[in-house]
C-alpha cells in the first residue's frame, strides 16, 4: 500500500486529467475530495489511529522476523531536540515507513521529499498514519526553531540507487547539511540503520556516474523487482531489524566552520558503522560470511 500510494501520488495530475477527459465524475469527485482533505488543517483522531494500527500489522507479519530496537531510551513523547537519521533508503523506504506509523514515534516529524509531501494522495495517506513534513531546508529550519523532533533519510535518491541485495551501502560522505543544521540548533543525532532493507527489492547495478548524476537532478534511477510474482511486493524471506542507535550529543554552534561540521560528521559515520558492526551477526548470523560483512560508505 505504501508503494502504490507513493507511485500513484506522483502520477496524480495524470489521474485527474484522465478522469476529466473520460467524464468519470465519481472518480473526479473522489480525487478532488482527497486533495481537499490532504491540505485542510485537521488533527489525527480515533479513525487515524485505527488506520495506523492496520498499516503497521504487515510489517510484523510479512517478514520472517521484524523488530524495532533502541540502544537506549525510546523516543520521548515531547519535543527533545533530537534528529533521527535513517539508513538505508532502499528502493521504497520500508523500514522508514514502519517508523512513520509506529505509535512511539508520534513526537517525531518525518521529513519527506517536497514532491511527495505536497502531492495530495501521499500527503493525505502520511497524515493518517503519522506526522509528515517537508524535507526542504526552510521547513526543517522552522521546525528546529520549535525544538521539533525530526527524522530524515539523508542518503536520499542516491542511497536508493546504490541498493543491492548482496551489499550493505550508505550514501553519506557528501551529506553534511543535516549535521550543520543540528549544530546550529543544538540538536542531538540518533543514527538508525534498517538491516534487511536492501533485500526487499533487487535493483540493477552499475552505470553509477550516470545514475548518480540523474539523482542530483532530482530524478530516481532505480530499476527494481520484488517478489517473482509481483514486482511491487517486497521480498520477505529474511529478518528485518530497525536499529535505533544511542544519541550523539552535539554542541550548539551558531555558525559552525567547515572543519567543525566535518569533525561531527565523521563522528556520525563512525557511530553508524559501529551500529552495523555490532548487530550484523545478530541479523545475518545464519548467513555465510556475515562476520566479514562490511558497510560500504559512499
Amino acid at each position: 500500500l505504501f508503494v502504490v500510494t507513493w507511485i500513484s501520488s506522483l502520477g496524480s495530475p495524470l489521474l485527474f486529467w484522465v478522469a476529466y477527459r473520460h467524464e468519470q465524475h465519481i472518480v473526479l469527485a473522489t480525487l478532488s475530495l482527497c486533495t481537499v482533505m490532504a491540505y485542510l488543517p485537521w488533527k489525527r483522531g480515533t479513525l487515524c489511529n485505527l488506520w495506523q494500527s492496520l498499516f503497521n500489522i504487515p510489517h510484523y507479519r510479512l517478514y520472517r522476523k521484524f523488530q524495532i530496537l533502541c540502544e537506549q531510551e525510546l523516543p520521548p513523547a515531547s519535543p527533545s531536540h533530537t534528529f533521527y537519521a535513517v539508513h538505508t533508503h532502499g528502493a521504497f523506504c520500508l523500514g522508514w515507513s514502519a517508523l512513520v506509523c509506529s505509535p512511539f514515534m508520534e513526537s517525531v516529524q518525518f521529513c519527506f521529499a517536497p514532491a511527495l509531501y505536497w502531492s495530495p494522495f501521499f500527503r493525505l495517506f502520511s497524515r493518517c498514519v503519522g506526522n509528515p513534513g517537508s524535507a526542504d531546508k526552510a521547513s526543517m529550519k522552522k521546525a528546529m526553531q520549535r525544538g521539533q523532533n525530526l527524522a530524515l533519510p539523508p542518503g536520499g535518491f542516491e542511497e536508493a540507487t546504490l541498493t543491492d541485495t548482496t551489499q550493505d551501502r550508505v550514501f553519506i560522505k557528501r551529506r553534511t547539511g543535516f549535521i550543520k543544521l543540528c549544530l546550529q540548533h543544538g540538536y542531538r543525532v540518533r543514527p538508525v540503520y534498517c538491516f534487511g532493507e536492501n533485500k526487499t527489492f533487487a535493483n540493477i547495478q552499475g552505470a553509477w556516474n550516470f545514475r548518480l548524476w540523474l539523482n542530483r537532478l532530482g530524478l530516481p534511477a532505480i530499476l527494481v523487482w520484488g517478489t517473482w510474482y509481483c514486482p511491487l511486493l517486497p521480498r520477505h524471506d529474511f529478518d528485518f531489524l530497525v536499529l535505533m542507535g544511542a544519541p550523539i550529543e552535539l554542541p550548539q554552534i551558531a555558525n559552525p566552520t567547515a572543519a567543525e561540521v566535518k569533525k561531527y560528521h565523521d563522528q556520525y559515520i563512525q557511530a553508524l558503522t559501529n551500529i552495523y558492526d555490532t548487530y550484523k551477526e545478530q541479523v545475518y548470523g545464519t548467513e555465510k560470511g556475515s562476520k566479514d560483512c562490511k558497510l560500504q560508505v559512499w
